[in-house]
C-alpha cells in the first residue's frame, strides 16, 4: 500500500488508504456513534434496537448513507450500516437497492473497490444484486442506469487509479455472470 501511495504521489495524484469501521477501535467506534449530526436512524439500524427493520424509514436510511462525508469515522459507520442493510436485505429491499449501491460505487469508487479487495463476498453480493436488477431492468427501471453505462461511468472514475483495474474488471465479471445466470433460468421456465 506505501508503494502505491508512493507511487501516485510521484505521479501528481494523492491516495489516503482508507479506514473502514471494521479497522477502528471500539473506542473509535463509540466516540462516531456519539457524534452530533449522526443518524439516529443508522445508529438505531446498526445497534438492533428496532423490533422491527420496518420501524426505520428504510428510504430514508439509505438516503442518508450514500451521501458523501468528510468525516472518516462517519464514513466508515454509513458504509458499514449500508452494507448490513444490503446482506441482510430481501425481497421488495432487494428491487430497491440497486440504484443505492451505483450511487455509492460512483460516487466512492477508491474507498468501495479498495474494500472489495478486502472483502470479496461484499463484492460478490453488490455484484449479485446489481447483475439482476441490470438484468429485469425492462420490467421497471427503478431509476437505474444500465450495465454498460455503470461500467463507462465507474471506468471514467478509476482510470487515473490502476490499482483498481483488477478488482474493476473482477466486479464487472460476477455481474455479467449473474446477467447470464438470469438470462438461463428465464430460458429454463419458457
Amino acid at each position: 500500500m506505501k508503494t502505491i501511495a508512493l507511487l501516485l504521489l510521484l505521479c501528481g495524484m494523492s491516495y489516503t488508504p482508507p479506514i473502514y469501521w471494521e479497522q477502528m477501535t471500539l473506542e473509535q467506534q463509540q466516540d462516531v456513534l456519539q457524534l452530533e449530526g449522526i443518524s439516529a436512524n443508522a445508529v438505531e439500524y446498526y445497534e438492533g434496537n428496532s423490533s422491527n427493520a420496518e420501524d426505520i424509514d428504510i428510504l430514508s436510511l439509505l438516503e442518508t448513507l450514500i451521501q458523501p462525508q468528510s468525516n472518516l469515522g462517519v464514513k466508515a459507520f454509513y458504509f458499514n450500516v449500508f452494507n448490513k442493510v444490503v446482506t441482510t436485505s430481501d425481497g421488495k429491499l432487494n428491487q430497491i437497492l440497486p440504484p443505492y449501491i451505483v450511487d455509492i460505487v460512483v460516487n466512492e469508487p477508491q474507498y468501495i473497490l479498495n474494500y472489495f479487495i478486502r472483502n470479496s463476498e461484499m463484492m460478490q453480493t453488490y455484484a449479485s444484486l446489481l447483475g439482476k436488477a441490470f438484468f429485469n431492468q425492462n420490467e421497471s427501471s427503478n431509476g437505474l442506469c444500465t450495465f454498460d453505462q455503470f461500467q463507462n461511468q465507474l471506468t471514467r472514475e478509476t482510470i487515473d487509479y490502476p490499482q483498481f483495474q483488477t478488482i474493476q474488471a473482477e466486479f464487472f465479471y460476477f455481474i455479467q455472470k449473474t446477467i447470464n445466470e438470469q438470462r438461463r433460468d428465464e430460458h429454463k421456465h419458457s
